[in-house]
């Protein structure tokens, strides 16, 4: 795979993707890279690297979903194991969501390759630790104009 696509993925992720979690039971957590777009030729291409990535019988979900103005396409990676590789392979080249991706690789890691796995107390921490990631972070900064036309950063 060449260094190009690498970097265009993780910058996709970066921009537009997501690498989540979400507790569907008690004791099982679900993990997830995915992306949303419009465009069905960004998501097709993002589709054709993770899948030689991750090998071809990868499966990756579309769900299109229609809104008021243009048709949007989510792909999804659900695998743990390819969710495990993607993330080893991207993440030198991932900057916003480096962090996640460090959550995700050490917290897979420890699932997939030791024979207890993660406890209760782990995966709750998991899942506290990667959601306060979408509160926190520069991309929560923004530049607003005061009152007095001075521009003033403000924490959303």
């Amino acid at each position: 795979m060449e260094e190009k696509e690498l970097s265009w993925l993780a910058a996709i992720i970066d921009c537009d993707g997501c690498i989540g979690a979400s507790l569907i039971k008690p004791s099982t957590i679900t993990v997830r890279v995915a992306l949303t777009n419009t465009s069905k030729l960004l998501l097709n291409n993002f589709t054709r690297i993770i899948k030689e990535l991750c090998g071809g019988t990868t499966h990756l979900s579309f769900v299109c979903r229609t809104g008021k103005n243009k048709i949007c396409y989510n792909c999804s990676l659900q695998k743990r194991r390819d969710v495990l590789r993607l993330l080893k392979t991207l993440y030198p080249f991932l900057i916003e969501k480096k962090q996640r991706a460090k959550l995700m690789i050490d917290y897979l890691s420890k699932e997939l390759i030791t024979i207890d796995g993660n406890t209760q107390e782990e995966k709750l921490k998991f899942l506290k630790d990667i959601k306060e990631l979408n509160y926190i972070g520069e991309s929560c900064v923004i530049i607003k104009e005061g009152y007095d036309g001075e521009n003033k950063l403000c924490m959303l």
